[in-house]
């Protein structure tokens, strides 16, 4: 067993090198910069949005800012939590392969990357199925539409196989999933 994890894990001091979305790759070492890569995001009720992310490279401690690839933008992490099942666990920093929940990063979506400067490297981004279903909506009172819309909008932040158009035929609210 022990072989075969020798074999599996790499070293700490270890380059990996990474396939870019450009197609070109890019060797990191494992102990570098940190960077992060969103994976899915959540609109909780109480916490707000919740952006769970996996580290990619080097070592992403808590009120740590790094930046989005996609925007350009800064995003500070604030506190960095473990999630197990509901329990959210508080800690202060994760390494390279650690899979962890921040609060309440305004600018970042699923499937983006959060470096520490390193603008070129972004990371492939996650795959959906295509959406083939088609249902129209409606609402049941005349001010249930801004509710529904309100909704809607929370749904497509969360599950990126959703797509919400209006008909411009039928005036018809439609909401396409899998």
């Amino acid at each position: 067993m022990l072989d075969k994890i020798t074999e599996s894990f790499p070293r700490h001091t270890a380059k990996k090198v990474e396939t870019l979305t450009d197609g070109s790759e890019m060797e990191i070492a494992v102990d570098g910069e940190p960077a992060i890569f969103v994976f899915k995001t959540v609109a909780d009720p109480f916490v707000g949005k919740m952006s769970f992310f996996k580290v990619m490279n080097g070592t992403v401690k808590k009120d740590m800012t790094l930046t989005n690839t996609r925007t350009g933008l800064s995003e500070r992490l604030g506190r960095i939590y473990i999630v197990r099942g509901k329990k959210q666990e508080e800690v202060e920093a994760l390494a390279c392969g650690d899979i962890g929940m921040v609060a309440k990063l305004n600018d970042t979506a699923s499937s983006d990357t959060l470096t520490n400067g390193n603008a070129e490297l972004h990371y492939y981004p996650v795959e959906y199925a295509k959406a083939y279903t088609t249902k129209g909506v409606v609402a049941l009172g005349k001010g249930d539409e801004d509710k529904i819309s309100s909704g809607i909008a929370k749904l497509l932040d969360e599950d990126k196989t959703i797509s919400f158009r209006v008909s411009k035929e039928s005036k018809q609210m439609l909401l396409t999933g899998v």
